[in-house]
């Protein structure tokens, strides 16, 4: 087995490098990164937890909604240009929670940290590896979200060493500049070993929005993904040979 993942991996290792770095420096914009620093931000902004939870909460909630046009954008655009906009867009939003100083401000922060970090690097790094692979796809998939535990492991102890060294915003603005300094150079790198047929053209093959809602395969894999603690391989509903045949 493992041999076949090294396999898979040298067979596109520079694109390897784009889709992982798209996981793994989505960091700023998880939860499991941000939650660390609420204790610091509560008690600089003089806001209680809950305050933050619910403006937390509901800028996730409204960032969700977005994620359809990014996934648009992703199908239709340039490779190329969806990054130096998911980029561009990502760094601007870490630099604004880093300097915000009322609620206002940090629901803005919030909204484009999880909808360009939490949503965009990620979907972007996904989408692009299903459509890179036709075989292996599934393993490809793994190794890209190998971004996700390699994150965990290191930015959370950047962050609590930023915190006791320079605070939480200078952390937040050092996050910030990893984006530009780091992620964008890797991304565009790997990103050269993806061609895409007509890349520079709308896609027509794409269905609309209006079709994938209401197609049987989309509604019953929202039930999995709602549900998932009631997924069962025993249940026809929720059977891999009902959903995927």
């Amino acid at each position: 087995m493992i041999n076949h993942y090294i396999s898979v991996f040298c067979n596109a290792p520079q694109f390897f490098i784009f889709s992982i770095s798209g996981i793994f420096f989505s960091a700023p914009g998880q939860t499991f990164l941000i939650s660390l620093a609420i204790p610091a931000i509560c008690q600089s902004l003089q806001i209680s937890a809950m305050e933050f939870a619910s403006v937390y909460s509901i800028a996730t909630v409204m960032a969700s909604f977005f994620l359809p046009i990014i996934g648009k954008a992703i199908d239709r655009w340039p490779l190329k240009r969806t990054l130096l906009l998911n980029a561009s867009l990502f760094f601007l939003s870490i630099m604004t929670f880093s300097l915000q100083t009322n609620l206002v401000l940090l629901f803005i922060a919030l909204f484009f940290m999880r909808l360009f970090g939490q949503g965009a690097l990620t979907l972007t790094a996904t989408s692009i590896t299903i459509k890179k692979f036709r075989t292996n796809r599934g393993s490809a998939l793994s190794l890209t979200q190998l971004g996700y535990p390699l994150s965990e492991f290191i930015y959370p102890s950047l962050l609590v060493f930023g915190l006791s060294l320079l605070g939480w915003r200078f952390t937040f603005i050092t996050l910030a500049l990893f984006i530009p300094l780091l992620y964008l150079p890797l991304s565009w790198y790997g990103s050269m070993d993806y061609k895409k047929t007509n890349e520079n053209q709308v896609d027509q093959s794409s269905k609309s929005l209006k079709f994938v809602l209401r197609d049987p395969f989309f509604s019953n894999l929202c039930r999995v993904f709602i549900h998932p603690t009631n997924y069962d391989d025993r249940c026809p509903l929720f059977s891999n040979d009902y959903l995927f045949k």
